[in-house]
């Protein structure tokens, strides 16, 4: 049986950029046993407890022995409750939570797509790849330039023409990346995400490449008919709305062809991560 901690996590990092927030938690716990792909859930424990019974889950964005790092955008009176939380602050988490991403042999490069706050579980992602020895490639993008849930940097900016900006949460890792607007800004790819995504695969067609996502349905419906197409391997983490995130509410049911037939899984505990050949989008 997984074992799980509920704890009270120190905050010990808070900023914001556009309208996301990046805290830094200190979990001990939680944080020396979490992998690329899990998640925590978060208890809101102040007034407005009496109106939230259940947490709130959130990607874990980056973790070494004693701190985790989550990435939200305020939606709710929940996120914005957590966007006034200060260092000192504390607050009640459990996890590590959900089943992770894993490497899949046979493949050169790992390309990591992300899209808007679905960026969020990728960092962590490419830094335990890349220690790993991995070669690591990503591309994230967003509506706009005031939608981006990162930050961007001049180091380590992917080879396409145009390019010239990178995302500072990978670029740390020695991991090159390049963004992807829908809004035409200076420095980034004018188009979606995954138009990006066509245009490294069509300049990289020699490369076995495993794709792992994570961001909104329609973009990964559209990375899965491009993954079945070419045949390419890969892993999606799917986002869906949960309730208690250990899998008894039942609330968070995605479908998957399993054995010829469709089932219903549980994002919480099935996943998040799915072979994304078996996911019905």
């Amino acid at each position: 049986m997984k074992l799980l901690h509920q704890v009270i996590a120190d905050v010990v990092e808070h900023d914001s950029f556009n309208r996301f927030h990046r805290l830094r938690l200190r979990a001990p716990e939680i944080a020396s046993k979490a992998l690329p792909g899990q998640f925590i859930c978060v208890y809101i424990d102040d007034e407005l407890g009496k109106r939230f019974i259940m947490p709130r889950p959130f990607s874990i964005s980056d973790a070494d022995k004693e701190e985790i790092e989550i990435v939200f955008a305020v939606v709710g009176s929940g996120t914005a409750w957590m966007a006034k939380l200060r260092v000192g602050d504390t607050l009640r988490i459990l996890g590590p939570l959900g089943k992770p991403f894993t490497w899949l042999d046979g493949c050169d490069v790992a390309l990591l797509v992300g899209g808007g706050i679905g960026f969020a579980p990728l960092p962590f992602l490419a830094k335990v790849l890349k220690a790993k020895g991995v070669d690591v490639v990503a591309i994230f993008g967003a509506k706009s330039a005031s939608e981006m849930p990162f930050k961007t940097a001049h180091e380590h900016v992917l080879r396409i023409s145009g390019v010239g900006l990178s995302v500072r949460e990978v670029a740390r890792w020695g991991v090159p990346s390049a963004i992807a607007l829908e809004q035409n800004y200076e420095g980034t790819f004018h188009g979606s995400v995954v138009d990006l995504v066509l245009h490294w695969l069509e300049t990289n067609q020699n490369r076995k490449v495993a794709i792992y996502a994570c961001g909104p349905r329609e973009m990964l419906k559209r990375l899965q008919g491009i993954m079945s197409e070419r045949s390419i391997a890969g892993q999606f983490s799917v986002e869906e709305r949960m309730a208690c995130g250990v899998g008894l509410c039942l609330g968070c049911a995605c479908k998957v062809i399993e054995d010829g037939m469709e089932r219903y899984k549980m994002v919480c505990v099935d996943g998040p991560v799915f072979d994304p050949h078996k996911l019905i989008l």
